[in-house]
């Protein structure tokens, strides 16, 4: 979610978003080698075409104890503030991070829930030899959360991500 924004944004926050938009499909093109991407005021797509992106991420200003803080998140999923990190390079990197391996990909996501112990997500690429490949995994077990996973159930998803 986001709070706080901004209500006009001035010259230098439209400066900032424009070069994190620019950074970040500077580092994803030099990563995966994918360097056409959808782009529209306001938002790229790294997948899909204009009528249905997908991995479209959104850069906007937020503001926080007086601060004003680059917000992204990519598809109302996933979402990242600035202040989280110690600089905007570090912020983009993350971004990067989690978007370049799934560029131009077909990627199978599982989620993994065990009754009142944790949450396991886990992403994978399909490699040239037609193996999965473990991208990333994270288990969240917090307690707060243990309570609400009534039931054991695993979700498997699997996508191919390119630009049509």
């Amino acid at each position: 979610m986001r709070f706080f924004y901004s209500s006009s944004l001035d010259d230098y926050s439209n400066t900032r978003i424009d070069n994190c938009y620019n950074n970040i499909k500077n580092k994803i093109a030099q990563k995966s080698g994918v360097s056409n991407f959808i782009e529209k005021d306001g938002w790229i797509a790294f997948s899909g075409d204009t009528e249905n992106p997908e991995l479209l991420l959104t850069i906007s200003i937020t503001k926080s104890e007086g601060k004003l803080h680059l917000y992204a998140d990519i598809d109302d999923d996933i979402s990242w503030y600035e202040w989280d990190y110690e600089n905007q390079e570090d912020f983009e990197n993350e971004i990067v991070a989690h978007i370049a391996p799934l560029v131009n990909n077909t990627i199978k996501f599982i989620t993994e829930k065990k009754k009142h112990k944790y949450i396991k997500t886990a992403r994978y690429f399909l490699n040239n030899n037609n193996e999965w490949v473990l991208i990333d995994q994270n288990i969240l077990n917090n307690w707060l959360f243990r309570l609400f996973i009534t039931k054991d159930s695993i979700k498997e998803e699997i996508k191919t991500y390119q630009i049509l």
